[in-house]
């Protein structure tokens, strides 16, 4: 969209003091304010965000993180999301940490869905992994551990109930504005998967993220049980983090595999424990 065409549309919203637009990516772009507040505006097209950003707001106005954003349409066939921008968190708290993990309870509790289909696809995956290593022929010392486990605990998968995800990429990094208010949430992004899938990257966490981590597992979970949790994670993690090494099963990087299967195992103990290292510290 032109420039002019987007400053004169903003004007509808009463932001009319624009200094300056600048295009970050493909329907994204910085918009620089007279003030000096920096705001980053998404469009897209298809379906609008209505229903979906009515059930939020009762999510959002109970919880200190929420983003703050405007929703508006800028033609008949394309919407905007307009946010502060921000930046990325310094200090991983305790406290920023179980904020973050009672919103997160929250809303994938307000989108939960019945569909199996984020199951089957994940199924699948599981499936394709293991033929894809048995294919490859690649044999590690300590892949057997691995393999039992995946295995054995494929079922978990079959009892979650999925549910919408927020659009966050990754729960480790989490930027803030100056409001100390979440900015790097996607609310188009619509991933309807099992809630845990949220937390797919926890167990490659620093040091330093340990405090913010706790805090983030304590505000899920109420003090309630994490076993079922820590179980399913470990499956996620073995898939998520070697699947793409063997889905071109004829060129693989052995000594590659071989260093993720010993992190794996590392982080677990060889698999004596479902919980992870980091967790029982």
């Amino acid at each position: 969209m032109k420039e002019q065409n987007l400053i004169k549309t903003l004007k509808n919203y009463n932001i009319d003091d624009i200094k300056n637009i600048r295009e970050l990516d493909k329907n994204q772009y910085e918009i620089l304010l007279n003030s000096n507040e920096k705001f980053i505006l998404k469009i897209f097209s298809g379906d609008d965000l209505d229903e979906k950003i009515e059930r939020m707001k009762s999510l959002f106005e109970n919880n200190k993180l929420a983003p703050k954003f405007l929703y508006g349409k800028l033609s008949e066939d394309e919407n905007f999301l307009m946010w502060k921008e921000g930046s990325p968190l310094k200090e991983k708290s305790f406290e920023i940490g179980e904020e973050l993990g009672k919103f997160l309870r929250d809303f994938h509790g307000e989108f939960q869905n019945r569909d199996d289909e984020w199951k089957k696809n994940f199924d699948h995956r599981i499936v394709l992994l293991l033929h894809n290593y048995y294919m490859s022929k690649h044999e590690g010392p300590k892949d057997y551990i691995i393999l039992d486990y995946l295995n054995e605990n494929k079922y978990l998968i079959s009892d979650r109930k999925p549910s919408l995800l927020l659009g966050l990429q990754d729960v480790l990094n989490i930027n803030l504005d100056d409001e100390g208010r979440l900015s790097n949430v996607d609310l188009t992004f619509g991933q309807m998967a099992d809630p845990y899938f949220q937390f797919k990257n926890l167990n490659f966490l620093k040091s330093e993220d340990l405090d913010y981590v706790n805090g983030l597992i304590k505000g899920y979970f109420k003090d309630g049980s994490t076993i079922l949790f820590f179980k399913t994670m470990a499956v996620y993690t073995i898939v998520e983090y070697l699947y793409d090494e063997f889905e071109d099963h004829e060129s693989i990087n052995h000594e590659r595999i071989n260093e993720k299967v010993d992190r794996i195992l590392e982080m677990y103990d060889d698999f004596t424990d479902i919980y992870p290292n980091w967790y029982r510290k």
